[in-house]
């Protein structure tokens, strides 16, 4: 199994059955039933409980790789989400100012008119007048003609 430190551990049993840790852990369970069949039922618990523990020791170390490794990926993605938000904080900004200015430029814009329109009503001319044809009576001309 990948990432265990199988070592070279040698099991003899009592019955003269020598298994590294390594065969012990690779063996299938019919092949290690066939080995066991003719110990006694301690050695047969003890052995069968060293495999247990080896494969746990496997499970628990494949874990840890997948673990760091999500890990890993998490941070990266955090990284590149954190640059994202970032970039629209600025992009933002700079929207919130060009909407300040343009804001401005209408209240100026706005502020001008009503001056434009309060001095037509006090008397004075403005130069504001409609630079198109007009009629004799001084209107806008029909176009449609």
């Amino acid at each position: 199994m990948d990432g265990i430190n199988a070592h070279e551990v040698q099991i003899t049993t009592d019955s003269g059955i020598q298994l590294s840790d390594e065969e012990l852990l690779n063996m299938s369970v019919r092949d290690l039933n066939r080995c066991l069949r003719n110990l006694p039922p301690e050695e047969n618990k003890r052995l069968k409980q060293r495999r247990r523990t080896l494969k746990n020791r496997g499970y628990a170390a494949s874990c840890r790789i997948k673990r760091l490794t999500q890990k890993d990926e998490l941070d990266l993605q955090r990284k590149h989400l954190q640059k994202e938000v970032e970039m629209i904080a600025q992009e933002n900004e700079k929207m919130n100012m060009e909407l300040k200015l343009l804001q401005k430029k209408y209240d100026d814009l706005e502020t001008f008119a009503n001056t434009v329109s309060s001095s037509d009503t006090n008397g004075v001319s403005t130069p504001l007048k409609s630079a198109g044809p007009t009629t004799a009576n001084g209107g806008p001309a029909d176009e449609r003609t």
